[in-house]
């Protein structure tokens, strides 16, 4: 049996539109809106850096690049917490709540800490609320965890094992458990009055068990100019 190839109906040279495939043997169109934070977002400082320099989110405003458009579909798929670990200053109700990660004057005043995995709930019960209306199948997909060792992404870390570990020899980290306890539990709120709309694919502890399955210093060719040489982020 042959894959179907789909027809690519964004542009694929951009990093934040909207990408859209078509598969027309099959009538079926998936959508990927790039959305970090699930919530409203920009760059805090003028001609910053998209990964490195602090980001502003809005806790309690759905990000309007999926807010606005998802009605039309059969379903949606929410994912997210990795970006919540980056330098960012959190706003809700139209104030400054406080900052994380923020440790070179870039945050307002004296701001509060706020705690990434308060963030992480926040912007879950933001999107699921947005999607109180939506009348399809909303998927709640939980953290998938990074496998970094010896050092951390930009200090060395890696992620060299050949193959999956057993239950009983790993654990959640800890911040990916208070991520994961985050999101199941703004799930089942939701879930309590949305009449079977809502699934929880909960995928943690099960990627939790696969640090052989990152692509590691193989995810690009050798000259490319990347921002992260060793990927043990993605999957």
């Amino acid at each position: 049996m042959q894959v179907e190839y789909p027809t690519e109906v964004e542009p694929k040279d951009c990093v934040h539109c909207t990408r859209k495939y078509h598969y027309r043997e099959h009538d079926f169109t998936v959508c990927v809106f790039w959305t970090p934070f699930l919530v409203r977002w920009n760059l805090a400082r003028a001609g910053g850096q998209q990964f490195m320099d602090p980001h502003n989110v809005y806790l309690d405003e759905p990000d309007p690049e999926w807010a606005r458009d998802v009605a039309g579909y059969d379903y949606v798929l929410l994912n997210g917490a990795r970006w919540f670990t980056r330098p960012t200053v959190f706003y809700e109700g139209g104030r400054l709540l406080g900052c994380a990660n923020v440790d070179d004057g870039g945050c307002v005043g004296q701001a509060t800490t706020v705690e990434p995995r308060y963030a992480v709930r926040a912007s879950f019960r933001t999107a699921l609320r947005a999607l109180a209306g939506f009348r399809g199948r909303v998927i709640v997909r939980t953290v998938a965890p990074p496998h970094y060792e010896n050092g951390t992404w930009w200090g060395g870390g890696n992620c060299v094992r050949t193959r999956p570990v057993r239950s009983n020899e790993t654990s959640l980290p800890e911040a990916e458990a208070a991520f994961h306890a985050a999101q199941v539990e703004e799930f089942r709120a939701a879930a309590g009055v949305a009449e079977g709309r809502l699934v929880l694919m909960d995928v943690s502890e099960m990627m939790q068990m696969r640090g052989d399955g990152h692509p590691g210093r193989y995810g690009h060719w050798a000259h490319e100019k990347v921002g992260m040489g060793i990927d043990c982020i993605h999957w």
